[in-house]
């Protein structure tokens, strides 16, 4: 039976936003301790975040994605980026593109990586996960959030049945809201004109880790060949909210960057060999 999901008492709500976490760590980036008082005394976080609950929702998402160390002190909680919140934050005012690529990929694979680890899962990310995979699936449709929530309400069901909570009905809205930052974007428009469509390109990043991600759930050795059959270019896909064709694009222009990348063409069609594992430090 598979681990029971632990979803935190905020879960993944509207209140955690790109621009609020971007506020949050740009006042962490001095490498000091901070408390919640502390981000409140700062007067642009007191207008944009407004109360110290909107502040525990953003910081919860950012420590649990690994950006943000915490730690108790005599007053409470206190927060510190940590190496690759410190990483990132450098690559957001010089690549948004890669910021908002390496962010996707965080809270796209926190939950099966906790899974992986037999500790408690984040159900935000995995809400994330699963509203992407919605989304790419019906594209170029867009349903409605309360269609979404009803959606992932029974694919929780199913894969967690000892789960009763359910999926906060503007979850699969908080979601979206991150997904506009992808640049080129998936999804185009709003309101009830909204569509998806496949991203024209995403940062070569992007596939090298999501190549990582799938040797570690195969377990396969590194250094082996990783052929690229269709359920791996579908994971790929479902990723990077791209198309085969064009990832193969994007395929190309990872082989030609980094060197602990190979590709080879075969009879029995592409492969890719990873000769170790990759840490956010090849990336950023």
């Amino acid at each position: 039976m598979k681990q029971q999901l632990i979803i935190s008492s905020v879960a993944f709500n509207i209140r955690v936003s790109p621009k609020k976490a971007l506020t949050l760590l740009e006042e962490l980036r001095s490498d000091i301790w901070l408390s919640g008082s502390d981000f409140l005394q700062n007067p642009i976080i007191h207008e944009q975040l407004q109360n110290t609950r909107y502040i525990r929702d953003n910081l919860l998402v950012l420590v649990s994605a690994g950006l943000v160390r915490q730690k108790r002190g005599k007053q409470g909680l206190l927060y510190q980026l940590s190496d690759l919140g410190q990483s990132l934050y450098q690559v957001q005012s010089t690549r948004p593109q890669l910021y908002a690529d390496i962010i996707h990929y965080l809270f796209f694979t926190l939950y099966e990586e906790q899974q992986g680890q037999g500790i408690d899962i984040s159900g935000w990310s995995w809400v994330y996960q699963a509203t992407c995979r919605l989304l790419w699936d019906a594209r170029p449709n867009v349903p409605t959030f309360p269609e979404q929530a009803s959606i992932l309400n029974d694919k929780l069901l199913m894969e967690y049945p000892e789960y009763t909570k359910g999926v906060y009905a503007d979850s699969p809205n908080t979601a979206v809201v991150w997904l506009r930052e992808l640049q080129p974007p998936f999804l185009q428009g709003k309101g009830k004109s909204c569509k998806t469509y496949s991203r024209s390109w995403c940062s070569p990043e992007l596939l090298v880790l999501g190549i990582d991600r799938l040797y570690r759930r195969a377990e396969l050795p590194y250094n082996t060949p990783l052929l690229l059959v269709e359920q791996i270019w579908s994971e790929l896909s479902q990723l990077c909210l791209m198309e085969v064709a064009l990832l193969e694009e994007v395929l190309e222009v990872a082989r030609s960057t980094f060197s602990f990348l190979k590709v080879l063409s075969g009879e029995w069609g592409l492969s890719v060999i990873l000769e170790r594992a990759i840490i956010y430090s090849d990336v950023l």
